[in-house]
């Protein structure tokens, strides 16, 4: 044979091992994790450092829906391994299914109420009652009914002695407020010019280039605490990975993790 001929099949041997092997290789094992949109960079953070530390596991967040929208939707909730929600009242909207029961929710953070503005705002606004001023037409919150978002809201709002009012805005009877289901699509709103103020979880403003700018951070003496839960789906194929996750998201590595995205000990507000 001559010397090509054996380098060409040297060359293709190689590549018949490198094939074979890759096929072999074990591919990651996955944990679908669900959550409310708003929460998305909260937990990319978190399991991107938790692949890290556990090479072969792949994270997949799946945070494109509001989760206490999806047990009313037909066929959307798909696979989930953890949960992950702003209270537990969405978590047990799921009750339990053939695929779904979850495990008691675990606190891993609290979050911290925010007033802010779009932008470029031109509008005078320095604390909860400059939003009755006239300038101000719309102010964007969470739904009080369905969301913990909004439900503090207005505790906050009714403390500060505003609430009345805004939802009537006066004398006109038209609302200020505009109700959305979650803090994106607020964010949205602030980011477009459709509301001359909104109140987000401040988490939500951090970053290189936050959507909006913040004003103030409200008073935690004013609302109950918005506590970050998570849930390990029993009956998940990988439960065992889920519930490990979990430790690790609510321990003192997740923690550490946690507070670069804004997120407070739920023990600590």
């Amino acid at each position: 044979m001559g010397s090509w001929r054996r380098a060409l099949a040297a060359t293709l041997a190689t590549a018949i091992a490198a094939v074979a092997l890759s096929g072999c290789a074990k591919a990651p094992e996955k944990i679908v994790v669900r959550g409310a949109p708003s929460l998305l960079d909260v937990f990319q953070r978190v399991g991107a450092e938790y692949e890290r530390l556990h090479p072969g596991i792949d994270i997949v967040p799946e945070f494109n829906c509001p989760i206490c929208v999806l047990p009313a939707i037909e066929g959307a909730v798909g696979r989930i391994d953890v949960i992950v929600a702003t209270g537990e009242r969405d978590i047990t909207r799921f009750g339990a299914t053939d695929q779904i029961a979850f495990e008691t929710p675990v606190a891993f953070g609290t979050a911290t109420l925010a007033l802010a503005v779009p932008a470029e705002s031109d509008v005078d606004i320095r604390g909860l009652g400059d939003l009755l001023t006239e300038p101000v037409r719309t102010v964007g919150i969470g739904d009080p009914d369905t969301t913990e978002l909004g439900r503090a809201t207005k505790q906050a709002m009714s403390r500060a002695g505003i609430w009345d009012e805004l939802s009537t805005a006066g004398h006109s009877g038209a609302s200020k407020l505009k109700t959305a289901r979650t803090g994106c699509k607020l964010l949205q709103w602030l980011r477009l010019g459709e509301c001359d103020a909104a109140v987000v979880f401040d988490f939500c403003l951090l970053g290189p280039s936050p959507p909006a700018r913040l004003v103030q951070r409200l008073p935690a003496s004013t609302y109950q605490p918005v506590t970050l839960v998570l849930a390990v789906n029993e009956r998940s194929s990988v439960a065992d990975r889920a519930r490990h996750l979990a430790e690790f998201v609510t321990g003192p590595e997740g923690a550490g993790v946690l507070s670069t995205a804004g997120v407070t000990p739920p023990d600590e507000q």
